[in-house]
């Protein structure tokens, strides 16, 4: 929940205009092995790489290739998805982009470089386990690794293979970091206002709600005693928060005392006063699925 509100790359909210989460999820990880591989990582091949580019261009290969890696990531679950369903898709989280892209990088550059053909091997084989891995557990996401992977060969290309003039190596170096400097500053300045501003005081009070709404979306299957109580909850959660709260939750407990009112919850009920309340519900679900997205399902998140 934590790492859905401080910015993983859910393709949902990313085309809802909350960019940062492009860079903002490569500096997010799901527990201490998921950070400590992939600092081991970083660990092996970032100085090498280092050595070559300048503390500047490596800047430069790491964020970029962060970005090119979530940007195929969700470009692939939007096309994966037709842009209908991506409420219910699973948001990325992990520098593992930006693995891949000091792999892609290596690679081409050892292939330009001569006396480099030893290293070249290994790479490849590092290259190819790791694609296999992930394209065989299904909560890696591949896309991710693929979109780094050809962002580093991408500036392998314009700072290696083709050789650009000072003044291009000037723009291209400074001018480019300069720029990434800043959108990494603004994405890791928007991850605790997205966690602390109002996308998260929601999201955190929705979450707290979410037993009571899968009772609501399935009434039938609960007593009338039940369905009172879980109206009960959402009535003191609703009171507890200000009066402009934007979140229909007077919509989820009139539904839940509508079903908990007619003669039995497994019968439907009609009227103009049940549609009424169906209409508030249906706009609770959808401010529900805006700021949950497919965490509002306890769908997991991808590790890249």
């Amino acid at each position: 929940e934590a790492l859905h509100q401080l910015g993983s790359s859910d393709p949902y909210l990313v085309l809802r205009g909350q960019w940062f989460r492009v860079i903002a999820a490569t500096f997010l990880h799901a527990g201490i092995w998921h950070i400590l591989l992939n600092s081991y990582f970083l660990w092996q091949l970032g100085p090498f790489a280092q050595k070559i580019l300048g503390a500047g261009r490596f800047f430069i290969l790491y964020i970029f290739t962060g970005i090119t890696g979530s940007l195929l990531s969700v470009g692939w679950k939007v096309y994966q998805n037709g842009g209908t369903t991506l409420s219910e898709v699973p948001g990325s989280i992990g520098a593992s982009t930006a693995m891949f892209g000091l792999l892609g990088f290596l690679l081409l550059w050892s292939k330009k470089t001569p006396g480099a053909e030893a290293i070249r091997g290994q790479l490849m084989f590092c290259l190819l386990v790791n694609l296999a891995f992930g394209f065989s557990v299904a909560r890696i996401d591949n896309a991710g690794h693929i979109g780094g992977l050809l962002g580093g060969l991408l500036i392998a290309f314009v700072f290696v293979a083709r050789n650009p003039a000072p003044w291009q190596r000037l723009l291209l170096g400074r001018g480019f970091a300069h720029l990434l400097a800043v959108l990494t500053i603004v994405s890791l300045g928007a991850m605790p206002y997205s966690y602390f501003g109002e996308f998260g005081r929601i999201s955190r009070i929705l979450y707290e709600a979410r037993p009571n709404v899968l009772i609501a979306i399935d009434t039938r299957t609960y007593n009338a005693g039940i369905l009172e109580e879980a109206a009960d909850e959402i009535k003191e959660l609703r009171q507890d928060q200000s009066k402009d709260f934007p979140v229909h939750l007077i919509g989820l407990e009139k539904k839940l005392r509508l079903a908990a009112k007619s003669e039995s919850p497994r019968t439907m009920y009609g009227g103009a006063e049940s549609l009424q309340v169906e209409d508030e519900f249906l706009q609770f679900l959808n401010e529900y699925q805006e700021f949950l997205g497919p965490t509002s399902k306890l769908h997991f998140f991808q590790r890249r």
